[in-house]
Formats: C-alpha cells, sequence, structure tokens
C-alpha cells in the first residue's frame, strides 16, 4: 500500500509542478499587463498635459497676436490722422509769409495792414512750431527712442520759465495765479515735465477768454507724490468729450476761443509723459465751470 502510495505520489507531483508554472506564469502576466497598462495611462496623461499646455500658449500667443495688431491697427489709424493734417498745418503759415513778403516787395502793403497780417501770422507760426514740437516728441517716444533721465528738479523754477515762455507765445493777456512753493522738488525727466506744464497751460489758455484766469498749484498729494493743478475757467468739458481727450486712437481737438486750431495730441503726449514718469494724469471738470487738470509727480528719496 505505501509503494502504492508512493507511485501515486510520484504520478502527482509532476502534475501539481506544471499547475504551479502555469499559474506563475499567469501571475507574471498579470503583472506584466499591468504595468504596461499604468505606463499606457501615464503616457497618455503626459501627452494630455503636454497638449493642454501647447493649447494654452496657443491661445496666448493668439490673443497677444490680437493686441498686437490692435495696436498697430490704432497707431496706423493716428498716423493717417497726423498725415492728413501735417501738410495744411505747415503749408498755411508758409504760404501766408510767402504771400505777405511778395505784398511788401511789390509795396503793395499799407504799415497798418501789414502789422495786422504780421500778428495773425505770429498766431500761425506759434501753432505750427508747438504742432512740429509735439509730433517729434510723440513720434520719438512711439518708436521708444525717447528714454527717460530723472533728476532732482525745483518745480517753482520749471513752472516760472514755462510761464515766462508762454507768456511770450500767447496774445490773450492771461492773467496767472501761482500757487507753487518755492522749496519743493520733485523726481522726473526735465524735458518731459517741461512739455507736460506747457502743454496744460497753453491747453487752458486756448479755451479761456482775453483777460482771464488760470490758476497753477502744486501741493501734497501723498507721501510719495505731489499732484500739480492747471486750473481755468473755461465753459467746462462734457462726459462724452473727457473720454476722448487722452485716447490716442481718437485725435480730438476743439477750436479755441480765439479760433485757435490744434490737432488733439498735446494731451495724449502728457499722459504718456506723466505715465512714464510713474505718474498719472485725469480731469476734473464742470460745464460753465471750468477744467482743473491733475498730474502727479513723484517726491525724490531723502
Amino acid at each position: 500500500m505505501k509503494d502504492s502510495e508512493i507511485t501515486a505520489l510520484s504520478k502527482e507531483k509532476p502534475q501539481e509542478d506544471t499547475t504551479l508554472r502555469r499559474e506563475e506564469l499567469l501571475h507574471n502576466i498579470l503583472v506584466d499587463v499591468m504595468a504596461l497598462t499604468v505606463i499606457l495611462l501615464f503616457s497618455v496623461y503626459s501627452s494630455n498635459q503636454r497638449r493642454i499646455k501647447i493649447n494654452k500658449l496657443l491661445i496666448e500667443h493668439q490673443q497677444e497676436i490680437k493686441k498686437r495688431s490692435q495696436v498697430l491697427e490704432q497707431l496706423n489709424q493716428v498716423k493717417d490722422k497726423f498725415l492728413s493734417i501735417v501738410s495744411p498745418d505747415l503749408r498755411s503759415p508758409i504760404s501766408s509769409l510767402s504771400a505777405i513778403l511778395n505784398l511788401a516787395e511789390q509795396k503793395n502793403i499799407t504799415p497798418e495792414e501789414f502789422k495786422q497780417l504780421t500778428g495773425e501770422l505770429r498766431k500761425q507760426f506759434d501753432h505750427a512750431h508747438s504742432f512740429i514740437t509735439n509730433l517729434l516728441d510723440w513720434a520719438l517716444l512711439q518708436m521708444d527712442t525717447l528714454k527717460i533721465q530723472p533728476t532732482k528738479v525745483k518745480l517753482a523754477t520749471v513752472f516760472a520759465d514755462n510761464l515766462k515762455m508762454v507768456e511770450a507765445m500767447q496774445m490773450k493777456q492771461m492773467h496767472f495765479v501761482n500757487e507753487f512753493p518755492s522749496g519743493i522738488y520733485g523726481l522726473a525727466d526735465l524735458n518731459m515735465l517741461t512739455l507736460i506744464l506747457r502743454n496744460l497751460v497753453l491747453n487752458a489758455i486756448k479755451f479761456s477768454e482775453i483777460g482771464g484766469k488760470i490758476e497753477v498749484a502744486c501741493k501734497d498729494f501723498d507721501k510719495h507724490f505731489f499732484v500739480i493743478a492747471v486750473k481755468d475757467k473755461d465753459v467746462g468739458i462734457s462726459e462724452d468729450v473727457k473720454k476722448l481727450l487722452f485716447d490716442k486712437s481718437s485725435g480730438y481737438s476743439s477750436r479755441g476761443t480765439a479760433n485757435e486750431i490744434g490737432i488733439g495730441l498735446g494731451l495724449i503726449l502728457c499722459k504718456e509723459f506723466v505715465e512714464k514718469n510713474g505718474g498719472k494724469i485725469w480731469l476734473e471738470s464742470e460745464e460753465w465751470k471750468g477744467n482743473s487738470f491733475y498730474f502727479t509727480i513723484q517726491k525724490p528719496s531723502e
């Protein structure tokens, strides 16, 4: 019986070995399949993440291209507007001067007429000078070749120098109220600050009546900035027009009280120059009461 049992067990052992090898093989196959599945899922996930990232970058790139296209379109509109205006604005005073010189050469003009015509010619040349200066500064700014060189400047002196120049240019006999403290300094590019002050004062003169009053003041805004105000007694500006004054694409302009002309570039330059110097500019206006332009300028560090 023992021999029979041993014989039976000997026959069963190869079968068990075969079964174990099959189970081990099956186990190994299942492990390999699971490993391949995990690798495949990870590859799919990584691929999706890369695709999502690429799509996001493409969308951002498309948005950037769209923004640049809009900016270029606005600049082209401004360029077209300026080009349409440059020619008559420069031709008019030159043509007038040529005509006056011809009359004087032919002695077909009286001294009184000559005086009257030269006064009108002076207005045209003043406008042309201001126009060319603003246009060149704006062009340099758009090409990013106009570099900022902030320095410590005495604000009262800068305003006084600009006031002398403006008084020599304007013919409305304006009364200026100067409320600049004598001992305060600001941190700004001197050329840009000069242009900002000059344009704001000239703008106030343009829309003021002959012999009117313009107030210019400077005071603390906060611990980092001064605020400079230029106020006139103009009829005021409507809310709709306010939105256009600092918009370079609008090119809004209107004639002054003495029929002065302009191209709407001065205030646009003021805004860009103020922001280049780290400040901000805004307008407060009430119709029939006047306008107050404000801009901030940095205080120098102690």
